[in-house]
């Protein structure tokens, strides 16, 4: 018996640290909330989640994407504090978008009672973007990251 107990704990100490919600999850989950419970200024919140490119500033193109969020998901208000986020690779969600591979392991899925409401992009814990279209439902979807590389023209 004495062999099995410290096995057993080790079971449940791993199956416990799995559910464990991850240092980026709780920073989407924080976004959204901030954007749809809080009556932080933009410019604060931008400050406080947006990724800051060293190429160019977008600071007012991702204010102006939180206010179509706020806008947008206006439905969500009421229930912010009840959003699941969770990793792309991870999630168990149906009708997930088709995403490039290479971006998939930095986007994360919100989601509230079983229903995709966003996805978002981060790059250094940062959110790169949260808008993103798809050109018909067999491509590829891709994001509108909220800096533009210069130098690209």
């Amino acid at each position: 018996m004495k062999f099995n107990l410290p096995l057993l704990l080790l079971c449940a100490f791993l199956s416990c640290g799995q559910h464990q919600k991850t240092d980026k999850e709780k920073m989407v989950k924080a976004f959204f909330e901030d954007v749809l419970l809080s009556d932080k200024p933009l410019d604060e919140i931008a400050d406080l989640y947006r990724y800051k490119s060293d190429k160019t500033d977008a600071k007012e193109m991702f204010n102006d994407h939180i206010k179509f969020l706020k806008s947008e998901k206006e439905h969500l208000t009421k229930e912010a504090k009840n959003l699941k986020v969770q990793g792309y690779k991870a999630s168990t969600l149906d009708d997930l978008w088709l995403f490039e591979k290479k971006e998939q392991k930095h986007i994360y899925v919100v989601s509230l009672n079983g229903k995709i409401e966003s996805y978002v992009l981060l790059k250094k814990s940062k959110i790169i973007s949260f808008v993103y279209f798809q050109k018909g439902s067999d491509n590829p979807a891709f994001f509108i990251p909220y800096y533009e590389k210069l130098g690209s023209e």
